[in-house]
């Protein structure tokens, strides 16, 4: 069995920016479906260039759930994952592309996800595990965004 570790993209850092997580009760007693929140994610990509032939590159990716207020959670979070890509020169835009969205991107979302399964772990209403998020769908409402 071959080893996958990409030996071009580093993870540098990973750090949490911001975070608001609150309990919302129902008014009288019933089951709180989780599953039923409303998700809202963003994310921008800092870059920058340097003469070592490397790349770095920022990801800010933010979470907001439930801005109604139903019963469950309210989370708004931030996160930052500071990347490094080495031997930029000899890669193309579209690679440089892939490794920003479909790699360095779903990673910085696990860390998120993690993040909040073990936050929301002792809270009233137990884990929240942050579903399967569309990636393909956010960068395209991102590019939309940025378009526009």
């Amino acid at each position: 069995m071959g080893t996958f570790v990409s030996q071009e993209l580093v993870l540098k850092k990973f750090s949490i920016t911001n975070s608001v997580i609150l309990t919302i009760f129902p008014e009288k007693e019933q089951r709180v479906r989780l599953d039923k929140l409303k998700l809202g994610c963003d994310f921008e990509v800092f870059t920058s260039s340097r003469k070592d032939d490397t790349f770095d590159f920022i990801i800010n990716f933010n979470i907001k759930c439930n801005e109604d207020e139903k019963p469950g959670y309210f989370m708004d979070l931030g996160a930052v994952g500071e990347f490094s890509l080495k031997n930029c020169k000899s890669l193309s835009e579209k690679t440089e592309r892939q490794y920003i969205l479909f790699t360095a991107l779903p990673m910085v979302i696990n860390s998120m996800r993690t993040f909040i399964q073990t936050v929301t772990a002792l809270s009233p209403f137990g884990s929240f595990l942050l579903p399967a998020l569309n990636l393909q769908e956010i960068i395209e409402c991102h590019k939309d965004d940025s378009e526009g």
